[in-house]
């Protein structure tokens, strides 16, 4: 380390050399998915990747922002590491923030823990996103939220101060959700609709308690989705009425995602989306297991990519079972 720092004060290596050092030593020694089955080797792994840039951020000042780009970029915070996580958010001496461009907030507690049982006063994540501490993350891209019990709710705070969605985060760009609870399926729009400039967004498990977010969309009253999301993925059981909160995209959406059994078979009549640039439907919308429950009828265009290929679409009141109408 002696050398290289010498070598750096002196000049010898560019900027782009040091940045490239950097970044074999965060991918040191093999890639991520040779650790999927070994948990352990994994961990010992990220945590010989952490030590090792570590000692790269103290050879010298110009390695700090690269090194810290990698230990901080993702950043994880679960039920057990949250105190402490917040603890170093309001530290005075934190400068960590401005590197983490991934952020997993994590609130399930696993059956072996032993706070299992403590009760929803440990749903830790209705304590600090009414905080607005996620605007704290300037160059926040990417959120995932897993297993938040959004559904949990005291008398005297509004389900809107528990989502954050009086907050504005315009740095977010993705958005994950999985296994989260919501109170109803307006909800689930809303926290989506709180991230101003999201792109594209993914909703995994999600569970709906109220059954009323569950009803026909001519009866629902959902928000607008945000004008600037271009992607929706719904993987297999992913959400109930996905097909309700597709209606409240905007002219934007261009990729749509779908899953097999994402379509609530109760559902009744034809959905229609006005989707005017929806450019392209991924293949796995055949696997849909109740296609009769929707159809996709662009009112100002005439025809839409799908799969490569031109296609027209042809919108029937009543279209046979399992049966998408799209005529080539």
């Amino acid at each position: 380390m002696s050398t290289v720092a010498s070598a750096t004060q002196g000049g010898f290596l560019s900027p782009e050399l040091v940045d490239k050092i950097i970044d074999e030593v965060h991918l040191f020694p093999l890639s991520d998915e040779e650790f999927e089955v070994d948990m352990d080797k994994w961990g010992n792994t990220i945590y010989k990747r952490l030590s090792t840039l570590t000692s790269c951020s103290l050879v010298y000042r110009t390695w700090l922002p690269r090194s810290r780009y990698h230990i901080f970029g993702t950043t994880t915070v679960s039920f057990h590491s949250h105190a402490s996580f917040m603890n170093l958010l309001h530290s005075p001496r934190n400068t960590f923030l401005a590197f983490v461009h991934t952020l997993r907030l994590d609130e399930n507690l696993c059956p072996g823990d032993s706070d299992h049982f403590l009760g929803p006063g440990y749903f830790w994540l209705h304590l600090f996103l009414p905080t607005g501490f996620l605007s704290s993350f300037s160059n926040l891209k990417t959120l995932h939220i897993s297993h938040a019990q959004f559904d949990f709710t005291d008398d005297d705070i509004l389900a809107e101060d528990i989502l954050g969605t009086n907050c504005d985060f315009p740095s977010i760009r993705n958005l994950n959700l999985n296994g989260c609870h919501f109170r109803t399926l307006d909800d689930v729009v809303q926290t989506l609709s709180s991230c101003t400039a999201l792109v594209s967004a993914s909703l995994l498990l999600i569970d709906v308690v109220d059954p009323a977010g569950m009803l026909p969309i001519e009866f629902a009253l959902l928000s607008p989705l945000p004008q600037s999301l271009s992607s929706l993925t719904f993987p297999a059981r992913s959400c109930p009425s996905p097909m309700q909160i597709i209606s409240m995209a905007s002219a934007s959406l261009k990729h749509l995602s779908i899953g097999p059994s994402c379509v609530d078979e109760d559902s009744n009549g034809i959905i229609v989306l006005d989707l005017v640039d929806l450019q392209r439907l991924t293949d796995n919308i055949k696997y849909c297991s109740n296609l009769q429950s929707i159809a996709f009828c662009p009112v100002n265009i005439n025809s839409f990519n799908a799969g490569g290929r031109r296609e027209e679409v042809i919108y029937s009141d009543h279209p046979p079972k399992n049966h998408l109408f799209l005529h080539h």
